[in-house]
């Protein structure tokens, strides 16, 4: 049987990664991530702090987001390599369609 009394599901957020959306690890390290997931983000601010693990006495390098958006995924505290992707950054496809 349908529940007729049952409300329609909200219409759901269709999202895009833009260009520079993907933050990747500028080394080998360990990642520690100043951000949550869900949050919003702008170009420029802090993603989060690279430790060198083969020099455990630098100061840990600032790692920051190249556009704005909200955090999709990220690495969460552990090991990365140069490449490896830290974060990902979406933004809304309605956003994208008024451009």
């Amino acid at each position: 049987l349908i529940n007729t009394a049952s409300q329609p599901a909200d219409p759901s957020l269709q999202v895009f990664i833009p260009a520079g959306g993907n933050l990747l690890s500028p080394g080998d390290g360990w990642f520690e991530p100043v951000v949550e997931i869900g949050d919003e983000v702008q170009a420029g601010d802090l993603a989060g702090w690279l430790h060198r693990l083969s020099e455990p006495e630098a100061i840990p390098q600032a790692i920051h987001f190249k556009v704005k958006g909200r955090v999709y995924s990220q690495r969460t505290f552990g090991a990365t390599s140069q490449g490896n992707s830290l974060a990902v950054l979406v933004q809304n496809l309605s956003n994208k369609e008024r451009s």
